[in-house]
């Protein structure tokens, strides 16, 4: 966190000249409302993860392509896909207001590359504290997944996403403690931003997106998304030492080690437990969702013992 007006500015300013230049870079335009958006987050994730990290979160924007719209998410999908399942429309209704659709491209020497489409629906003003915390969370799963991306697990390949593994064959892990873990992250990463507006910010187009997303703060700020798994998982986040090690963790795509740290605390395969117990309680809330949820809650316990 930066804690003078000098370096609030400086970080705002180094900000803006590298979504300035990730946009000419990708030869594509953005209005100046939605690249103020993008200013703010990549400057709350600076301060977040701190400068040494630079290079990770301006990869993270090369990969995504913005789509911020009025329309809605079942309008965004007929509009730009037309082979949605209605199971999976029904799946990305869940996540409110935006979503991402990863593609997986091969370069002219055969190497795997992987880029997003980053859609956020809104019928807000585009610089609404609401459509701020959708976008970052968002933004935020990408930042942690450029590192390893592809990652080999145990004989198996795996699409990365921060904790979440997609398999080749269809194959899903750590769907919910990912999106859990995330929602608490993006929460911190905002109350850097609206940290920025205790200090007079000299750049008149970020002074007044900053002032349009920070009046509308009610404080304690509080995580959004996820209510029903994030107060589960919320005590092993807290914790001093694995709070360090979900944070390190996700961003050098180390799932493996963040598996090993968990399992330190507790017994062998106690992750894997508690991860797959938080999916069933989502992918299938009919099948025994209280006796799930206290066993969730139990093995977030021993993991705490």
């Amino acid at each position: 966190m930066f804690q003078s007006e000098e370096m609030v500015n400086q970080v705002l300013d180094y900000s803006k000249i590298l979504v300035d230049q990730v946009e000419r870079e990708k030869g594509v335009h953005y209005g100046l409302k939605e690249k103020s958006k993008q200013y703010l987050i990549f400057a709350g994730m600076l301060s977040y993860y701190g400068l040494d990290n630079v290079t990770v979160i301006y990869e993270a924007f090369k990969l995504m392509n913005f789509h911020i719209s009025n329309l809605s998410v079942e309008e965004i999908i007929e509009k730009n896909y037309h082979d949605v399942s209605n199971k999976d429309l029904e799946a990305i209704k869940k996540v409110a207001k935006a979503f991402v659709t990863p593609q997986v491209l091969v370069d002219s020497n055969g190497n795997y590359k992987r880029m997003y489409d980053l859609f956020v629906s809104t019928s807000d003003h585009p610089l609404s504290l609401d459509t701020l915390v959708i976008t970052c969370h968002e933004v935020n799963h990408i930042v942690n997944s450029v590192k390893n991306a592809f990652l080999e697990m145990n004989g198996k390949n795996y699409l990365r996403t921060g904790l979440y593994l997609l398999g080749l064959n269809g194959n899903k892990k750590n769907c919910i403690i990912e999106e859990s873990i995330n929602v608490l992250q993006t929460n911190e990463i905002v109350k850097e931003i609206i940290n920025f507006s205790r200090f007079k910010i000299y750049d008149p187009v970020i002074s007044s997106a900053l002032e349009n997303v920070s009046y509308a703060v009610k404080f304690p700020m509080r995580p959004k998304g996820y209510p029903d798994f994030v107060p589960i998982i919320l005590p092993i986040y807290e914790d001093d030492r694995l709070h360090h090690v979900f944070k390190q963790g996700r961003l050098n795509g180390e799932v493996s080690f963040i598996r090993e740290e968990v399992d330190r605390k507790s017994s062998q395969g106690t992750f894997d437990e508690l991860s797959n117990t938080l999916d069933q309680m989502f992918f299938s809330p009919s099948n025994n969702f209280y006796a799930n949820r206290d066993k969730a809650r139990g093995l977030v316990k021993r993991i705490l013992m």
